[in-house]
């Protein structure tokens, strides 16, 4: 039997902030739009043409379009106000989602096939129309793109409080673990984590973070400015918050 527990639950803050970058927005409409005209244009094209690169390419660029739009839905954006913490009598810990890695991965596989596909084409001798060619710069651009996500991904962090002090760590991150003593405030302006320490600024990604950052950072806070703090001070300003009981804004 473990003491672990996991907590999901309203906080709210004091008062209300403006973020700068708030948690990620459903894509517009005209985002599946604008995917599903590209692949039709392509099976036309593919179907007019009637070569097996063909076949592969668009292939490749429907499994792509699977998996980016899965490592979308993947990294879920926290709520305002709520935390998502697993606590037990020797740490509290604020998690974040790790499994849009491996589809990311996918993502820039089926994008890099396509692109193999595309080049294959044109070294082929195989008659195309301008309009194919336009795909190279598509395929360029979501390979970029995916390059991107899956460094952005990769490089999530989990924030631990215990009687040491914060630490995060993760998979690109050495683990870093700042005492209380050092640890001045906390806040999270955009898409960071910042501790201001009596050293210098300490950031830290929390994009993948599945609590508010800035519920975080409060608690963070109030921890810093209780002397011995450690899981248990951590616990208690926890449950006062939710005491509290603040109202939704």
């Amino acid at each position: 039997m473990t003491d672990r527990v996991r907590l999901d639950e309203y906080i709210g803050r004091a008062v209300p902030k403006e973020r700068r970058n708030g948690p990620r927005k459903e894509p517009p409409a005209w985002a599946p739009i604008g995917w599903a005209v590209l692949v039709i244009a392509a099976v036309i094209t593919v179907l007019s043409i009637n070569h097996p690169l063909f076949y592969g390419f668009v292939a490749s660029l429907i499994v792509a379009g699977g998996f980016g739009i899965a490592l979308d839905r993947r990294i879920s954006p926290w709520v305002a106000g709520y935390i998502d913490a697993e606590v037990d009598p020797m740490a509290v810990v604020f998690p974040s989602q790790r499994r849009a890695v491996w589809l990311a991965v996918m993502f820039l596989g089926g994008m890099v096939t396509a692109g193999f596909f595309f080049v294959a084409t044109l070294l082929a001798g195989v008659e195309i129309t301008r309009f194919y060619s336009a795909y190279g710069v598509v395929v360029a651009f979501c390979i970029a793109y995916a390059v991107w996500a899956l460094w952005t991904v990769s490089r999530w962090v989990e924030v631990r409080l215990d009687a040491e002090g914060v630490s995060a760590s993760g998979p690109l991150r050495r683990a870093v673990t700042i005492p209380w003593s050092s640890v001045v405030t906390a806040f999270a302006p955009g898409q960071k984590l910042v501790l201001a320490t009596v050293s210098g600024p300490v950031e830290w990604p929390v994009r993948q973070l599945l609590s508010d950052p800035d519920v975080v950072a409060e608690i963070i806070t109030r921890c810093s400015e209780v002397p011995g703090a450690d899981a248990a001070t951590a616990r208690a300003v926890i449950d006062s918050l939710i005491a509290e009981k603040r109202p939704l804004r």
